[in-house]
């Protein structure tokens, strides 16, 4: 492992340990190993061989971990990223064949298909007919639906359609489901997201585009950050959705759609992951009769639905926890509707809220009917 990595650890396993009050999963756990400061130290004694990370129980505390980033918001100790020492020990498990059965079973199926979804992402287009219309033309902007939203919520992706013609926006798009590769990255396997990459960075250049446009914050994460990291710059601008509309859109939006009481959540890695917590917040402020409350946990404090990381694989029971608390967060606001901007977050909270009152809408999907 890296020497900065391992100096990491030890300034990690050796703080005063605030970050156990920030930790989503840990929280859901109650359990003092999947605090941060555990795995930090679940990390060092793995490496210094006083535990067997070909233990179950060793290896898969590695995997309790969202890469939320709540805890890089209390914890000041210089240098450590928990994030990227996660990843580094979970690239040590599946590298020697020891990483759990669910995360092999992920990785087998992204090197078939090329997405974390299998043989049926290859027919996701088909239930979008707007794709078959975009496919191979030139224009200025590529929509980059990413494969989550392309397979799981192909809702979201027709609502972005709607909203980018309702603007007169010329895009294009990618043919396929390939995965940006960042659940390679975080789930151990940066040889699979290194190919992911070099595929997207020259079928995105093939297109001729200026602007990506994407309505994951995990796409977006990994075209601005880890894509350059690994050598694979994109020589155009990324932006999240929230964040191109938003340049797009400055008047009120009377067109119809939901009305009444809204909460937003913020994705982990569209506000702590890239920043941004306003667009969003402005788009929907734009819709007339739309009043928005705010939950307790908001902004860099917000809650983690869960489904990040590849948690769901490896600790089910502690992920739907996750977003059973945030849902009854939305709940105790009064909102009828719950409003995130990441297609993870809107799969894993619409579980969630199958038997509530609260029904789980992407931006796009309440912005497409205010627009008329």
């Amino acid at each position: 492992m890296r020497a900065d990595l391992l100096e990491s650890i030890k300034r990690c396993a050796f703080c005063p340990k605030m970050c156990r009050f920030a930790c989503p999963v840990a929280r859901a756990n109650k359990d003092e190993a999947t605090i941060p400061y555990g795995l930090c130290t679940v990390a060092d004694l793995a490496l210094a061989e006083k535990l067997d990370l070909a233990e179950p129980s060793v290896a898969g505390l590695l995997y309790a971990c969202t890469e939320c980033r709540a805890c890089r918001e209390y914890c000041r100790v210089e240098g450590v990223d928990l994030v990227e020492i996660c990843r580094a020990v979970r690239a040590e498990t599946v590298a020697r064949g020891i990483a759990p059965e669910p995360v092999a079973r992920f990785h087998q199926k992204l090197q078939a298909y090329h997405n974390p979804y299998g043989a049926r992402a290859r027919h996701a287009h088909e239930k979008v007919p707007e794709f078959q219309r975009a496919f191979s033309r030139k224009a200025r902007v590529l929509y980059y639906a990413g494969c989550t939203a392309a397979v799981a919520q192909p809702e979201i992706v027709v609502a972005a359609f709607r909203v980018l013609e309702r603007l007169g926006v010329d895009y294009t798009v990618l043919p396929g489901a390939w995965c940006c590769g960042l659940p390679a990255l975080s789930l151990g396997n940066p040889g699979a997201a290194q190919e992911l990459m070099a595929h997207n960075l020259q079928a995105i250049q093939e297109t001729g585009c200026q602007v990506v446009v994407s309505g994951c914050p995990s796409c977006v994460v990994a075209f601005r950050r880890d894509y350059p990291e690994a050598g694979f710059e994109l020589p155009v601008q990324v932006l999240h959705v929230s964040q191109y509309l938003d340049g797009l859109l400055d008047a009120s939006l009377t067109g119809g759609g939901p009305v009444g009481r809204a909460t937003y959540h913020d994705p982990c890695l569209l506000g702590r992951g890239l920043g941004e917590y306003q667009a969003p917040r402005r788009l929907l402020g734009r819709i007339a009769g739309l009043e928005l409350a705010a939950m307790a946990w908001s902004h860099q404090d917000s809650l983690c639905c869960g489904g990040g990381g590849g948690l769901p694989l490896t600790w089910p029971t502690t992920s739907r926890k996750m977003g059973y608390g945030l849902l009854y967060q939305a709940i105790a606001t009064g909102a009828q509707t719950l409003v995130t901007a990441c297609p993870f977050c809107k799969s894993w909270l619409s579980l969630a809220a199958r038997k509530s009152p609260v029904r789980v809408l992407d931006l796009v999907e309440i912005l497409a009917p205010a627009l008329g």
